[in-house]
């Protein structure tokens, strides 16, 4: 990403500069390629600098992210860290716990371990990343471990997020990145594995499903039944939505609006004529103050499992979103 930028940057640099010269021999003004050569420079060194201070390959929302979050407040690491590129049955699982980081080989789906690595860890003392530290081998431990590490300090580095280190196995030595996750997931009522809730000690509290979404306040009220153009069902949902902003704009060019099934997103519907649906109430300008109710479609994949509806501001940093789950059996044709 910043490759291509900031080589575009330095195209840009030598072609302007050779137009500076050209207008200076011929006794013309130089102020309009003197701008853009100034841009061009910015471009240049803008992404060097972002490069060194994120990976190459995020971007959109996360990138954002990275660049606006507090650098006064330290990550908290404490916990499990499970291998990016390991496979299901087979990865490297950090365990991160007060002043010690530990490195397992972890097997069987998270049954089987062995012990690679215990050292000191030294945790961020600000939000400043990337942050490096050097951990000292715990000889005490690794030493009883067949197939732990003979090192005597180990490098880590945590940046947005991903924390990584080198490994040598066979005389090979690769850099291990890891994301913060349980080792072993967990079965649910149905037998699905699952990832287990972070426990915070605190009961988990249900997302609302009215509230203010940025600059605008939304209520997820109902929905009914009906079939897209094709024929197949579909399940329509409104919201209310208010416009708190200071400017006339549409729900659409607002809210992003999904729908799942057994977690998997559905389709957007295209919904026929004789159905009712009109989706000018999404398109519409909404003048500030004004409420509107929202329709919106989607085609089910099944007749019987429940939809989760999430409802959050489009192109927003924040998490925030408003959910709430409908039951297919106790809707009807018309709103409940």
């Amino acid at each position: 990403m910043y490759f291509i930028s900031g080589g575009i940057g330095f195209l840009a640099c030598l072609v302007f500069m050779i137009l500076i010269i050209l207008f200076a021999l011929r006794g013309k003004p130089c102020t309009v390629p003197l701008i853009a050569l100034f841009l061009s420079v910015l471009l240049f060194l803008g992404s060097g600098f972002l490069y060194t201070r994120t990976d190459a390959s995020i971007g959109g929302i996360d990138f954002l992210r990275f660049l606006v979050r507090d650098r006064t407040v330290p990550p908290d690491l404490d916990g499990e860290w499970r291998e990016q590129n390991g496979s299901d049955d087979s990865f490297h699982g950090i365990l991160i716990s007060g002043d010690t980081i530990e490195i397992y080989w972890v097997s069987e789906g998270g049954n089987a371990t062995s012990l690679y690595w215990a050292g000191s860890y030294v945790p961020p003392p600000d939000g400043k990343e990337p942050y490096t530290w050097v951990s000292e081998n715990d000889v005490t431990r690794t030493s009883a471990a067949q197939l732990a590490s003979g090192e005597s300090t180990k490098t880590f580095t945590y940046q947005n997020g991903i924390l990584s280190y080198s490994a040598s196995v066979l005389g090979v030595t690769t850099t291990i990145e890891t994301k913060k996750h349980p080792w072993q997931p967990v079965a649910d009522e149905e037998g699905n594995l699952v990832t287990p809730p972070a426990d915070d000690g605190e009961e988990e509290v249900p997302p609302p499903s009215a509230g203010d979404l940025g600059d605008y306040h939304a209520s997820i009220r109902s929905a009914s039944l009906s079939s897209d153009s094709e024929g197949n069902p579909a399940i329509v949902i409104t919201y209310s939505w208010t416009n708190n902003s200071e400017e006339a704009t549409s729900p659409m060019m607002k809210m992003l609006e999904k729908a799942f099934q057994n977690g998997v997103q559905l389709n957007a519907a295209v919904m026929g004529e004789d159905s009712g649906y009109s989706i000018e109430a999404r398109t519409q300008e909404v003048s500030p103050g004004v409420t509107v109710d929202v329709p919106c479609a989607f085609t089910l994949d099944s007749d019987k499992a429940p939809v989760d509806f999430e409802l959050s501001a489009l192109l927003s940093l924040s998490d925030d979103a408003l959910v709430k789950t409908f039951d297919l059996s106790g809707l009807s044709g018309s709103d409940e």
